[in-house]
Order: structure tokens, then C-alpha cells, then sequence
């Protein structure tokens, strides 16, 4: 089985679980990456809102405005809708993606999730690598206004990647056994990919704060 578990904090005093898909996150705001990491958000009695916080639309109806506004260290503030990491409703979790929110399909040492963003053209003044594998035909498309592309993110650090093949190997070249298996599979690409994702968070399982 694992080798060994990927921890926010090795202080004993601390109650940390090994992650499992039914593990209940703390509900509120990620500032942070390590927010997230350390399930540690900022809690609902933080933000101010006149919304109703036990409705099943509250995330989806707050976030939707382009700013919000939050106390902190007894001050308030407002931060625009691109300046936080992420929320959790207690069940999922979501990155934040141009001030959309993409859920975290998968969460372990190696997390994947879908993001959409705005489509760039050659016009624009800046652009990430991540958008490099734009197509011309894309380019073209005048009715096209969003992308939805999958991605990567190393749990250890936060980095998230564009998933494909040199990424994903990568990733699992932590475990030399590993990726030989994952170079010599000859199955569906999808298949291929999601499968040693899976086996890799199985080997090297994270762990949360309570």
C-alpha cells in the first residue's frame, strides 16, 4: 500500500485524517492555497452577507457579485472576485478561475479539475503557456467566448499544471515503478490517465486538519 502520506502539518497535537472522497471539509473562503491545504477557510461568520447561509445557493449567489466583503482582524475589507483562492460548501471544493469556480473532481497528492477561462487570441497583450495549445480553428471562432480545459495540480504545492502526457509523467516520477507502468500501458489515453492518477493517490495518500 502507501509509502507514505502527504500531511499539511506533522505536529501531533494536531488532529489530521487521511483524506477519503466522504471527508467533510470546513465550510467558508480559501484566501490561500495553504487555506485549503490546511482547512483552514475563512469561516461564513467572517464574510458579510445578507444571504441566507444555510441555503444550498449561498456560495453560488455570493460569488456571483464581483466583489465581496469580509472582516479581518476586525476590519472590514472587500476583495474582488479573483483575489481567493477557493471556497468549500463542507462537501466539495473549488478553485477559483477567472472569478468562476471549477470543482476539484479528484483531491489527492495529485488533484484534477476542469477549468474554464477566457479565450485569448494572438491580439492580446498577454497570454499564460497554458494556453499555448489554442488552436487556430478556436482562434477563429468568433462565438466562442470561454474554454473548458483539464487540469493538474500538485497537492505538495499548489502548482497546477495543463494536463497531459509530460505533465502527468512528471508528477508521478516521485515513484520510478510507477511511471515505468504508466509508459509501457497501452490502453485509451482517458482511461490511461485517470487510472494512474488514482493508483498514485492510493500510494501516496494525503491528510487533512480535522
Amino acid at each position: 500500500m502507501g509509502q507514505d502520506s502527504t500531511c499539511v502539518n506533522t505536529d501531533p497535537e494536531d488532529s489530521l485524517v487521511v483524506y477519503t472522497p466522504d471527508f467533510k471539509f470546513k465550510k467558508g473562503i480559501y484566501l490561500t492555497y495553504d487555506d485549503f491545504k490546511n482547512n483552514s477557510p475563512l469561516p461564513l461568520s467572517a464574510i458579510k452577507t445578507d444571504l441566507d447561509s444555510n441555503s444550498i445557493h449561498f456560495f453560488k449567489d455570493l460569488l456571483s457579485h464581483k466583489k465581496i466583503y469580509i472582516y479581518e482582524n476586525g476590519q472590514l475589507k472587500w476583495l474582488k472576485n479573483t483575489e481567493y483562492w477557493g471556497y468549500s460548501d463542507g462537501r466539495r471544493v473549488y478553485c477559483n478561475s477567472y472569478g468562476r469556480f471549477a470543482r476539484l473532481d479528484i483531491i489527492g497528492s495529485i488533484c484534477f479539475f476542469v477549468k474554464v477561462s477566457p479565450m485569448l487570441d494572438f491580439n492580446d497583450a498577454y497570454y499564460s503557456h497554458a494556453y499555448t495549445h489554442i488552436t487556430r480553428r478556436n482562434m477563429m471562432d468568433p462565438g466562442r467566448k470561454t474554454q473548458a480545459d483539464k487540469y493538474i495540480m500538485n497537492f505538495e504545492n499548489g502548482e497546477v499544471f495543463l494536463l497531459n502526457k509530460k505533465q502527468l509523467a512528471n508528477l508521478l516520477s516521485k515513484d520510478a515503478e510507477l511511471l515505468n507502468d504508466y509508459k509501457r500501458f497501452k490502453g485509451k489515453k482517458d482511461v490511461k490517465t485517470f487510472m494512474f492518477i488514482m493508483k498514485y493517490n492510493q500510494k501516496y495518500p494525503i491528510s487533512f486538519l480535522k
